[in-house]
């Protein structure tokens, strides 16, 4: 039988939606990523392992008022989520990105081939 999450324990898997993305390898695939940084709130990180994330702060609906879970079986979703001792997402991100500038300069360091593929004035933001 699947442990029971106890929210207050594992603030991320009930306080944020966290969507796992494509490895961003065109051009397209990284204005996603900005169209995403670009709605308030929402984050980009990239996982420990590697892997990309978007992540949406999103209280779930089913955590009662002293932050109990009210639903009798979680979800799977619920465990595979689940950090323990994670507290924030940069206890589990290599990288977060909260904004343009971050993920630019970012793809500037690490991905310079798909960074140049960006339109001059996307790069113009970080002084390129």
């Amino acid at each position: 039988m699947q442990k029971r999450i106890d929210p207050r324990e594992n603030p991320l898997s009930c306080r944020y939606v966290n969507v796992e993305m494509t490895y961003p390898r065109t051009r397209s695939t990284i204005e996603t990523f900005l169209w995403h940084i670009y709605h308030e709130n929402s984050k980009v990180y990239i996982s420990r392992k590697g892997e990309w994330h978007l992540l949406v702060p999103s209280r779930c609906s089913q955590l009662t008022t002293d932050n109990r879970c009210r639903l009798k079986h979680q979800l799977e979703q619920c465990a595979q989520h689940t950090y323990p001792g994670a507290k924030k997402i940069e206890d589990v991100a290599r990288f977060v990105f909260h904004n343009e500038d971050e993920l630019l300069r970012y793809l500037k360091e690490h991905r310079p081939a798909i960074f140049k593929k960006m339109p001059l004035a996307t790069r113009r933001v970080i002084g390129d």
